[in-house]
């Protein structure tokens, strides 16, 4: 196995990935609104033809205003609208997001519009923390800051969240923003997979065989010095 010391196909930069694949551009958006905008916002009866070209600026600055008040739904949608294009906002408002989670969210068209496309996109507010995980793991709109992520990722980990299990794991294996602790990083690996992590699933055996590589070392350097210490203590 050739230079298992250093860090497997660096995983948490590789799973930046993952992040892009729920990147949210003008045409997902504009779909997403053709759908629900009747429902949720109630100007035009024919949504059908909606101009969503028209109405698109209003309705993020809509959305904007709200997100400087407080409301976290909001400040989620509008973190994921300026990524990847501008990733200080975004991470900007995902941060604020998190931060306002105890703020009453007001029972507006706007938050039913934002709960509608949160929805559409599958993101809850455990996906906002993985996010933000990435951000301080790679230094995406923020300086780096391991700790920070590992702490992130290890919350959304003990929630259940088999991406959260999985790179909770790598930061326990590789000793990002943890103290190592290899038999800890593969329960989690472990979880992830079985959570059906597809990541966890396809590299789990190469897990495996690393840890048991360095399980391996650590007794091999474990005995040598066993051995030193027994020649030590026995000169003749």
């Amino acid at each position: 196995m050739e230079q298992t010391d250093q860090r497997i196909d660096s995983e948490i930069t590789v799973s930046i990935t993952s992040l892009e694949g729920r990147k949210i551009d003008r045409t997902q958006f504009e779909k997403v609104l053709k759908v629900i905008y009747k429902n949720c916002v109630g100007v035009k009866d024919d949504h059908d033809n909606f101009d969503v070209e028209i109405q698109l600026d209003a309705i993020v600055d809509t959305i904007k205003l709200e997100a400087e008040q407080g409301n976290h739904k909001a400040q989620m949608v509008l973190g994921l609208l300026h990524f990847p294009e501008y990733p200080d906002e975004s991470f900007y408002w995902l941060q604020r997001s998190v931060n306002s989670l105890n703020v009453d969210v007001p029972d507006s068209n706007t938050t039913k519009l934002c709960n509608d496309i949160l929805s559409e996109w599958k993101v809850s507010i455990l996906d906002i923390k993985l996010y933000l995980g990435m951000f301080y793991a790679l230094g995406i709109g923020t300086q780096m800051n391991r700790i920070q992520a590992a702490q992130l990722f290890k919350e959304i980990a003990h929630n259940g969240h088999p991406e959260g299990q999985y790179k909770y794991g790598l930061a326990l294996f590789n000793g990002d923003g943890v103290p190592v602790d290899r038999k800890e990083a593969m329960r989690w690996i472990r979880l992830a997979a079985k959570g059906g992590h597809q990541h966890a699933i396809d590299h789990l055996a190469k897990w495996e065989e690393l840890y048991e590589f360095h399980q391996l070392r650590c007794e091999m350097v474990k005995a040598r010095f066993e051995l030193e210490n027994i020649a030590q203590n026995n000169p003749d």
